[in-house]
C-alpha cells in the first residue's frame, strides 16, 4: 500500500508522512541503491583482476600457483575449510614472483585505465589487511563486530556478504569500508568463539616468535590463521567413552495389555499399536518450560528407553541402567507379573560427555513447531550446566561460576549461544534459547543476541513423579545438585497417605532448604556447617518470602528439623542438632520479626500497587531514608536505628503496638521519614541475620541506593 505525502505516518507518530518518516524511507532507499551499486562495481573489478593474472601469466605458471595453494591447504589440519578461500587467496594473499599481491600488480599495470569509482575501491583493495573480528551485537541494520587485537569498533551491514549475524561468531577476513560500514571482502568462514579465541592465541604466539609486523604475519601466515579459527575442541576431537546399551526380555501372560495398563497410569507413552504389538517409550523425568513467548507451558517427558509389548513377551531397549529396576517395580506394584528371562548389552562408543536422550514434547494447542526445540534447548541448557568437563579437571560449568572462574564461564556460555543459534536457525526459528536467565543467576552480563529483545522471563522445572501418583515441582537445577533426589525422597516418604496440610508443611520445609543450596558452592550434604543452616533460615528464607506469615514460619522450622533428622539417618551426618539448638533460639526472634511486619502489612493493597507505593519512596529521598536498618538498641520510647548504606544513626519513635517486637540486631529493609518515623517495611530479619547483612547491603538493588 502506498502513503502519500500528506496521509498519517503509518509510524503512528501522528504527523504527516513528509514529515515524519518520508525522510528516513529515503535515505534507506539511497543507502539500498549504494550497497546495489557498490556489489555490482566489486563483481567488476574482481573480473577485471581475474583477467589481467590469466593474460599475464602462462597456463603453466596458473597451474602452479593453484597447486601451491592446494598443497600448503593439504597440510593443514582444516583443509576442507580452507579450500574455497583459493580465489581470495590467489587475489588478495599471493605473492607473485614480482614480489606483489595481485590486486597490486593489477594496479600497477592497470589501474590509471579504471572509472574514478573504480580506481578509488581498487585503492581500499590494496590497502585491505585481514583482520580477526568477533561479532558482540546484533542491530537491525547490521551487527557490531571488535577487532581481536586492537579493540575496534566495527560495524557490519547486512548485506549479501553477511546476511545474518551469529552470537559471538568471528572471522579472519579482509574487511572493506564503505558507506560507513565495513564489508566482508570474498570470502570468509563464520567461526565461533572458541574458534576466534584459538585464533587469537595463535595470531598473539606468532607475533611474539616472530617478531614480524602485523600486517606481514597475516599475509605471510594467513591460512595458518585461518585454520587455528577451525582449531576449537569438536565432538571428533573430545575422545569417546563407551555406553551401554541394554535390552530386557520379560515374560508375562499378555504384553500388549501390560503396556495399555501403564500408559493409564502415566508410565508409558503408546506410540503405535497393531493387532500383533504394542509399542511406546518409556516415561522418565517431565520438564515444564514456561516462556513469556509461549501461550502456556510447555511439557517435555524425557524417555528412559523403549517398549514394545507381543503376545507374552515384552522388551526393554534403554541406555539407562536404572530403567529395568524402575519398570520391573512398577510392573510389581501395579500386581503385573513378569519374569526377566533375558538380558544383554550392547557397547557404544560416543564422544566424551554426550549423553544420550530422547524427549516427548507436548506444545500447547497452535504453538509453532520450533518452540519445542527452543524448549528442548532450554532443558538441554540446564543439564549441561552441571556435566563435568575433563579439560577443567573435572568441573561443571556450575562449579566454575561458584568459584568465581567468570572468564571462563562466559566463554562456554558463548559458545552455546553460537551453536544454539546454528541449530535453531536451521529448523526456522526466530527466536533464541534464553540463556540470560543463567546469566542472571551467575552474575554475568546479559547476552545482547538472546531474541526477542524485550524483557523475557523463562524457567525450567522438573515434575517429579510420586509414587502414589501426583508430582513434586522443582526448578530443573535442583535436579542436577547433590540435593535435588534427598528433597523429593523425604518428601515421599513424609506425605504419602498424609492429609494436604502435612504436605505443604514439608513442602515448606525442602522449598526453603533447597532455594538456599541453590545460592551456594556446597556439593555434599557434609559441607553444611551451623552458619548454613542460620543463614538459610534466619536470612535466606526470610529474604525470598514476601507473604511469610506466623505459620508459616512454624511450618518452615518445623518441616527443616525433621528434614534433617531424616538426613542424619540416612547419610549418617549430625544436622538434626544443630538445627534443633539453632531454632530453639531463633524461632522467638523470628516470629517477632514477621509480626512486626504483618503490623505494616496493607492487606488491602494489591502487590503491584504496595510495589509502586515503595519505588516512590525510594526516588523520594528528600523525604524518605529507604535501605537496610538495624536496631542498635531499644529505649522505653525510641529506638537507636544505624542505616546500614550510611552509618548514620537517628531514633526511631516506637508506638506502644509495636514497641514489644523490636529487639536489638534486628534488620529492617524499610522507609523511614525523616522525622524518625517508620512509613513502610519489605522486609524485617532477626538478630541472627546481622551477620548476612553486609554484603547484602553491598548488592547493588534500587532500593538500597541512597
Amino acid at each position: 500500500m502506498s502513503v502519500g505525502r500528506n496521509d498519517p505516518c503509518p509510524c503512528g507518530s501522528g504527523k504527516k508522512y513528509k514529515k515524519c518518516c518520508m525522510n528516513k524511507a529515503m535515505e534507506e532507499e539511497a543507502k539500498r541503491a549504494r550497497q546495489h551499486r557498490f556489489f555490482e562495481q566489486k563483481y567488476e573489478l574482481s573480473q577485471q583482476v581475474h583477467r589481467f593474472l590469466e593474460e599475464a601469466l602462462s597456463y603453466a605458471e596458473q597451474r602452479a600457483i593453484k597447486h601451491a595453494f592446494r598443497q600448503a591447504v593439504r597440510e593443514m589440519k582444516h583443509s576442507e575449510m580452507l579450500e574455497p578461500l583459493e580465489t581470495l587467496w590467489y587475489l588478495f594473499v599471493h605473492r607473485f614472483p614480482n614480489g606483489m599481491r595481485g590486486v597490486e600488480w593489477f594496479r600497477r599495470e592497470k589501474g590509471r585505465r579504471l572509472s574514478l569509482e573504480l580506481r578509488n575501491m581498487l585503492d581500499r583493495w590494496v590497502r585491505l589487511v585481514p583482520r580477526l573480528v568477533q561479532f558482540v551485537d546484533r542491530g537491525e541494520d547490521g551487527g557490531t563486530a571488535v577487532d581481536r587485537l586492537t579493540g575496534e569498533t566495527l560495524f557490519l551491514p547486512f548485506s549479501e556478504t553477511m546476511p545474518d549475524v551469529v552470537p559471538w561468531g568471528g572471522m579472519f577476513a579482509f574487511l572493506e569500508p564503505f558507506d560507513g560500514g565495513h564489508y566482508i571482502q570474498g570470502a570468509a568462514s563464520i567461526v565461533g568463539p572458541d574458534g576466534v579465541k584459538k585464533a587469537e592465541e595463535r595470531m598473539r604466539s606468532l607475533l611474539q616468535e616472530t617478531n614480524m609486523p602485523y600486517e606481514e604475519l597475516a599475509f605471510s601466515r594467513f591460512l595458518d590463521i585461518v585454520d587455528a579459527c577451525h582449531s576449537a575442541s569438536s565432538l571428533q576431537e573430545r575422545g569417546t567413552e563407551a555406553v551401554e546399551q541394554w535390552t530386557v526380555v520379560y515374560d508375562m501372560p499378555d504384553a500388549r495389555n501390560a503396556l495399555r495398563q501403564l500408559e493409564r497410569h502415566g508410565i508409558v507413552i503408546v506410540d503405535e499399536e497393531t493387532d500383533e504389538a504394542v509399542k511406546g517409550s518409556l516415561r522418565g523425568v517431565t520438564y515444564e518450560y514456561c516462556d513469556d513467548l509461549a501461550s502456556s507451558p510447555i511439557y517435555l517427558n524425557e524417555l528412559a528407553g523403549f517398549v514394545e509389548g507381543q503376545g507374552r513377551t515384552m522388551t526393554l531397549s534403554t541406555f539407562d541402567a536404572d530403567a529395568e529396576r524402575v519398570l520391573t517395580k512398577t510392573l510389581e506394584a501395579m500386581g503385573l507379573p513378569a519374569t526377566v528371562v533375558s538380558r544383554s548389552a550392547k557397547t557404544h562408543l560416543v564422544p566424551k560427555g554426550v549423553k544420550l536422550l530422547s524427549y516427548d514434547v507436548q506444545l500447547p494447542p497452535g504453538e509453532p513447531s520450533y518452540m519445542a526445540l527452543v524448549a528442548n534447548s532450554a532443558v538441554m541448557l540446564e543439564q549441561t550446566l552441571h556435566v563435568p568437563h575433563e579439560e577443567w579437571g573435572g568441573r561443571s560449568v556450575h562449579e566454575l561460576a561458584m568459584s568465581g572462574e567468570q572468564e571462563t564461564v562466559e566463554q562456554w556460555l558463548r559458545a552455546y549461544e553460537y551453536h544454539a543459534f546454528e541449530l535453531l536457525r536451521q529448523e526456522g526459528s526466530p527466536v533464541m534459547v534464553d540463556t540470560n536467565s543463567i546469566r542472571s543467576r551467575y552474575g554475568l552480563p546479559l547476552s545482547p543476541f538472546v531474541t526477542p529483545k524485550i524483557k523475557r522471563t523463562t524457567s525450567v522445572q522438573v515434575l517429579q513423579r510420586l509414587d502414589e501418583g501426583g508430582y513434586f515441582a522443582m526448578p530443573a537445577e535442583w535436579k542436577m545438585r547433590f540435593f535435588g533426589a534427598d528433597l523429593v525422597r523425604f518428601y515421599q516418604e513424609k506425605t504419602e497417605g498424609k492429609s494436604e496440610a502435612t504436605k505443604a508443611k514439608y513442602r515448606l520445609g525442602v522449598t526453603a532448604v533447597g532455594h538456599y543450596l541453590q545460592t551456594t558452592p556446597l556439593s555434599s550434604w557434609d559441607a553444611l556447617e551451623a552458619r548454613h543452616w542460620q543463614q538459610c533460615l534466619a536470612f535466606h528464607y526470610v529474604m525470598f518470602s514476601p507473604d511469610i506469615s506466623i505459620n508459616q514460619a512454624k511450618q518452615v522450622l518445623s518441616g527443616v528439623q525433621a528434614f534433617t533428622k531424616w538426613l542424619d539417618g540416612r547419610y549418617r551426618t549430625s544436622h538434626a542438632r544443630v538445627v534443633r539448638q539453632l531454632v530453639t533460639e531463633l524461632q522467638e526472634p523470628l516470629l517477632k520479626a514477621v509480626r512486626l511486619l504483618r503490623l505494616y502489612h496493607r492487606p488491602d493493597l494489591p502487590m503491584g500497587m504496595a510495589d509502586i507505593i515503595w519505588k516512590g519512596m525510594v526516588e523520594r529521598k528528600e523525604e524518605y531514608r529507604t535501605g537496610m536498618f538495624q536496631v542498635v538498641s531499644v529505649g522505653r520510647e525510641k529506638a537507636a536505628i544505624r542505616w546500614l548504606e550510611t552509618g548514620e544513626q537517628f531514633h526511631w519513635r516506637l508506638p506502644l503496638s509495636v514497641k514489644s517486637y523490636v529487639e536489638p540486631g534486628m534488620c529492617l529493609e524499610a522507609a523511614f521519614t525523616n522525622n524518625g518515623a517508620l512509613a513502610a517495611v519489605q522486609r524485617v530479619y532477626p538478630p541472627q541475620a546481622a551477620p548476612y547483612m553486609e554484603a547484602f547491603v553491598r548488592f547493588d538493588r534500587p532500593s538500597a541506593k541512597v
